[in-house]
């Protein structure tokens, strides 16, 4: 799951998540979050954005992240376009998005938060995409 890192060819860095949102406020409240938490964030303002990102490399990304409103996705197509593309295996969580998403049973794929408090659910977003993609051990000071 980890990517060698390009200057010494050794360390290993954590799995990247693409960030579809075009809300900026909730996108860089919930890439903050994330990447203070250890993820790399790889940011899209719109679903065809983030195909694109996908299509021309994937750039590692392991997981996919929608925040708020996306003008031209919803959770349920993007979804379907990762399957279609062979991304099938890409967790894909969404946040305070307008449309219900529904995992297909037991696939443990898909987490979606449509509760109004999701700027203060993104712990329970982190913890989500922890438990499906590996992250570094973090040295915690003493």
């Amino acid at each position: 799951m980890y990517q060698a890192s390009p200057k010494d060819g050794s360390a290993p860095v954590p799995p990247t998540l693409l960030l579809i949102s075009g809300e900026r406020v909730g996108a860089a409240l919930v890439a903050t979050h994330l990447r203070a938490r250890g993820h790399r964030v790889l940011t899209a303002e719109t679903a065809a954005q983030g195909v694109a990102r996908l299509t021309n490399g994937r750039h590692g990304i392991s997981a996919i992240v929608i925040v708020g409103r996306v003008r031209d996705a919803t959770p349920d197509a993007l979804r379907r376009w990762a399957d279609r593309h062979g991304y099938a295996d890409l967790p894909i969580a969404a946040v305070g998005c307008d449309t219900a998403a529904e995992p297909e049973e037991g696939s443990g794929k898909l987490l979606s938060i449509l509760a109004d408090d999701w700027p203060h659910r993104v712990d329970e977003v982190s913890g989500w995409f922890a438990s499906r993609t590996e992250l570094p051990e973090r040295a915690t000071a003493s």
